[in-house]
């Protein structure tokens, strides 16, 4: 399996909707200092899947992820 095969699959996008429509307050708090690339410059996406897994966020130039519990 490819790594585009891996990135956010069909499948699991009503789940990752979901997600996002009802964040929890340490996800809100986090991407406000996420967005607009303010952290040097880095994009971060929301609730992205990989493989069967649904990242809080994922930055694709450093290919880091960040899961908060």
């Amino acid at each position: 399996m490819s790594y585009e095969q891996l990135n956010n699959k069909p499948e699991l996008k009503e789940y990752r909707w979901a997600l996002r429509n009802e964040p929890t307050a340490e996800e809100i708090l986090l991407s406000n200092h996420l967005k607009g690339k303010q952290l040097d410059g880095r994009k971060f996406r929301r609730q992205h899947s990989f493989g069967n897994f649904i990242l809080d966020f994922y930055c694709p130039s450093e290919k880091l992820a960040i899961e908060l519990d």
